[in-house]
C-alpha cells in the first residue's frame, strides 16, 4: 500500500505459485492467503485484487527434450554435434537423465540449467562438449555406458 501510494499510480504485484498435482489456481491461491498475516490478507481479496493467472504446465517429455533441454545446450554453447554412435547414445542417456531429474517441473529445469552451468564452467573458451566428467558433476550417479 505504501508503494502505491509513493507511486500515485496503480501497482501490480507478480506471486509465483507452484501447483500441487491436480491443485486448482484457486486453492493455491486460497492456501498462499491463509499464509499471510491477518493484515495482509486482504491484499490478496478479490476485491482488490485481480489475479490473471498465467499458468506454465509441466512440459511433456518430447518437449522437453526437442525445446528446453536443446535451448539449455544452446545458451551454455555446448557441442552437441554427435557424430560416433557412442556420443549419439550419450547424449540420448542425457535427455533421459535430465527428462527423469525435472519431470518438465519448471523450477527443477533451472535447477538443471544451473548444475550444467557449473559444470562446464572450467570449459570457457573451449568446446563445450558433455564429457563423462561433466556429467558426473550434473549427475552424481553417471556412469558411462559399457561399449
Amino acid at each position: 500500500m505504501r508503494l502505491r501510494s509513493i507511486q500515485r499510480a496503480p501497482t501490480g504485484i507478480a506471486l509465483c505459485i507452484t501447483l500441487e498435482k491436480n491443485e486448482k489456481f484457486n486453492e493455491a491461491l486460497d492456501s498462499l492467503r491463509r499464509k499471510l498475516p491477518h493484515r495482509y490478507r486482504s491484499l490478496l481479496h478479490r476485491s482488490n485484487a485481480t489475479p490473471n493467472a498465467v499458468e506454465l504446465p509441466r512440459l511433456e517429455s518430447r518437449d522437453f527434450v526437442g525445446t528446453v533441454l536443446k535451448a539449455i545446450f544452446e545458451q551454455l554453447e555446448v557441442d552437441t554435434t554427435a557424430e560416433a554412435p557412442d556420443e549419439r547414445a550419450r547424449k540420448a542417456r542425457v535427455a533421459q537423465r535430465a527428462w527423469q531429474r525435472t519431470q518438465g517441473d519448471w523450477v527443477s529445469i533451472r535447477g538443471l540449467y544451473e548444475d550444467f552451468e557449473v559444470a562446464l564452467r572450467s570449459a570457457k573458451g573451449k568446446r563445450r562438449v558433455l564429457t563423462p566428467e561433466v556429467l558426473r558433476r550434473v549427475f552424481p550417479d553417471w556412469e558411462e555406458a559399457a561399449t
